[in-house]
């Protein structure tokens, strides 16, 4: 299967056998439009939401979100560290590197970056 991020806030499911919408599965229900979303290999989904400045996060049926440090916004890209338990948010204002602890979605860190990112890579 694939997952797609699109319109005003979900993420859908593909057949890539088919190419067809997986119309059994529901779909995540997203607070706004999707951004960058990475798969946990437990089964998580984290899904950037700039328009929220938080990252929507679901779990077995249910989400949670982990909002941005106060000041920081235009969380646009994203990468996941799976077995060290961190997840990197990219800020475009302040431009800058989010560290969420997957474990619990507290901040970890933040560190300065390159101005106007767009992808993030672990």
């Amino acid at each position: 299967r694939v997952l797609v991020g699109y319109g005003d806030g979900a993420v859908g499911f593909i057949d890539v056998c088919t190419h067809a919408r997986i119309t059994d599965q529901d779909e995540l229900s997203c607070e706004e439009h999707p951004e960058s979303f990475q798969l946990g290999q437990d089964g998580r989904v984290y899904v950037n939401i700039a328009d929220r400045r938080v990252v929507q996060v679901f779990t077995q049926g249910k989400s949670s979100l982990w909002p941005l440090p106060k000041g920081h916004s235009m969380n646009y890209p994203m990468a996941l560290d799976d077995q060290g338990g961190r997840l990197f948010v990219g800020t475009r204002r302040p431009s800058s590197v989010v560290i969420y602890d997957t474990s619990n979605g507290s901040v970890v860190q933040v560190v300065p970056c390159a101005g106007d990112s767009d992808d993030l890579y672990w």
